[in-house]
């Protein structure tokens, strides 16, 4: 495991020479902590000071408020309790924050219990150890606290994989459930488990409904279904998929594979191995969702020629937007697929065309440089 680092915040009192001042500060900082990761972690817990005067749980008492969020290289881990006060008699706030490292970290993308199954003591001590649940979670215990059967977590991932695929919506998904922290821990445990690593990497997730909704992914209510974007784990109710939704998603064919398709002991070596080829074809932290694509089928070790015309032009068009990297793996897959076209003598859309040749331009596979002189034969 990679080294756990922690950061306290708080409206806090010190004293220089005979005077006492107070201010918003960092009160904890583990030794070491790396610095892009202080910078994030404050940030975050700053983001949360303005609201103290009227931070509070939907039933009305004080909001302790439970955060995951992922910023791609870490993920942090914050407990906010809200309803205190300073020396002044101010609204205050103590936000305590755990944080990971998702790289190189592999017993954490495996096992979600490593972030999620923190004790609640480890928010409150003065120092930086981590202490843990007495029970973690297994996935089929996760899967009864939420409420989900198969067809309803295939719903929800669904769910979550819209939602993160389009950030440029303001508002939230927000999560029904009944302000049980037991049961918010395996919905949560569900997801991590059951979504690719970079899904989980990026998720920014709320326990209660705040003013700072609109920077978050998921945020959990009592009222979700009154709230906007909604989905209800027990019933799989939700206002997200629609048809064309549930069809794009079922052509990118890796998004729900494991959570409609496989034992939920093998759900880490498939997300593991998903990640592995499609790093394999290049750089895929700007576009990790058609390399994500794109490593299923070479996974799945799937034929082309089981793909209708438009879906193998839906295909070769999400793997012709790569940016051209003469990276061995990907032009092989887009040789695959261009001797496929060939053969059936299909015509590109224009815009798949103009990606195409810029592809063969600065090619360094011999297969596809002949494949695409066929094609422009066939044309």
């Amino acid at each position: 495991m990679e080294p756990v680092y922690q950061c306290r915040y708080s409206n806090a009192s010190q004293t220089v020479g005979s005077q006492v001042t107070s201010g918003w500060q960092v009160t904890f900082a583990s030794p070491g902590i790396p610095k892009e990761a202080y910078q994030v972690c404050v940030k975050l817990q700053a983001a949360n000071s303005p609201i103290c005067a009227r931070a509070a749980e939907e039933d009305g008492t004080p909001l302790n408020l439970l955060e995951l969020v992922g910023d791609g290289n870490y993920l942090y881990v914050l407990q906010t309790q809200f309803g205190l006060t300073d020396r002044l008699g101010r609204p205050n706030m103590q936000s305590h924050a755990v944080i990971f490292h998702t790289w190189n970290n592999e017993p954490l993308l495996k096992n979600p219990n490593y972030f999620l199954a923190l004790h609640p003591v480890t928010f409150q001590k003065e120092d930086d150890t981590v202490i843990y649940q007495s029970r973690s979670l297994s996935l089929e215990e996760a899967m009864v606290l939420a409420g989900l059967d198969r067809v309803r977590y295939a719903a929800l991932v669904k769910c979550v994989f819209a939602q993160l695929e389009s950030r440029k919506a303001s508002r939230p998904l927000y999560i029904q459930y009944d302000g049980n922290p037991r049961r918010l821990q395996g919905i949560l445990h569900c997801l991590c488990a059951g979504m690719p690593r970079y899904l989980v990497r990026n998720l920014r997730v709320a326990s209660c409904p705040t003013a700072n909704d609109s920077g978050k992914d998921l945020v959990f209510s009592r009222a979700a279904k009154t709230r906007g974007r909604f989905f209800v784990p027990q019933t799989g109710e939700n206002n997200v998929l629609t048809n064309r939704l549930e069809q794009t998603i079922r052509r990118s064919g890796y998004v729900d594979y494991a959570v409609e398709q496989l034992p939920l002991e093998e759900f880490p070596a498939f997300f593991e191995a998903l990640e592995d080829i499609a790093s394999s074809m290049g750089d895929a932290s700007s576009a990790w969702h058609p390399f994500s694509k794109l490593a299923f089928q070479f996974w799945k070790r799937q034929d082309d020629a089981v793909f209708s015309d438009t879906e193998l032009e839906s295909n070769f068009s999400d793997a012709l937007r790569l940016p051209p990297s003469g990276n061995r793996i990907l032009e092989n897959v887009l040789t695959r697929m261009l001797r496929e076209a060939n053969r059936r003598k299909l015509v590109l859309p224009a815009e798949s065309e103009t990606l195409l040749y810029a592809w063969l331009d600065s090619a360094r596979s011999d297969e596809l440089k002949e494949a695409g002189r066929q094609y422009r034969k066939n044309r």
